[in-house]
């Protein structure tokens, strides 16, 4: 049984490629991109640079149902007619929060920012970092969030 390689574009920079793009998907949009730019508000939020460190597509989808939980990474795949399985059994079945990820990694910078800011960026985050591509926030959703608000308090 020899299956034919799924030919899609893989743009982008290892660590910030979109899970339709580690999944092959052939029709990508510019979601991808708001992708990214989730994985660099993560990588600040956490202190963690690259986020994702994997070298190849197969890791880098482990990695991200490390944070999201198989089951959700599972059901992207499925939207894409792709399946996703792994047999590491530390992969965690749901998602772990974003506000307790930040907290964990980055306790300090979680309070020079403050409860208020930090509610907002992970909110922002949330909205961003959607495996599901066709449910991530736009450009223009995403620069009107109260976060990049001109009235949002600076953080430190």
């Amino acid at each position: 049984n020899i299956r034919n390689p799924v030919r899609a574009n893989r743009a982008g920079t290892r660590g910030f490629r979109a899970p339709e793009v580690l999944l092959r998907v052939v029709h990508q949009t510019v979601s991808i991109d708001i992708w990214a730019v989730g994985v660099i508000l993560l990588s600040i939020l956490t202190s963690r640079f690259p986020f994702f460190q994997s070298e190849d597509d197969a890791d880098a989808l482990v990695e991200v149902a490390g944070v999201f939980g198989l089951r959700e990474v599972k059901e992207c795949a499925s939207i894409h007619n792709r399946t996703f399985h792994t047999n590491i059994p530390n992969v965690p079945k749901t998602r772990i929060s974003f506000l307790k990820l930040c907290l964990v990694l980055n306790k300090e910078r979680a309070e020079q920012w403050g409860d208020e800011n930090l509610r907002l960026a992970v909110d922002l985050l949330e909205k961003i970092l959607v495996l599901d591509c066709n449910r991530r926030i736009s450009a223009e959703e995403a620069i009107n969030h109260p976060f990049l608000s001109p009235n949002a308090q600076n953080p430190s």
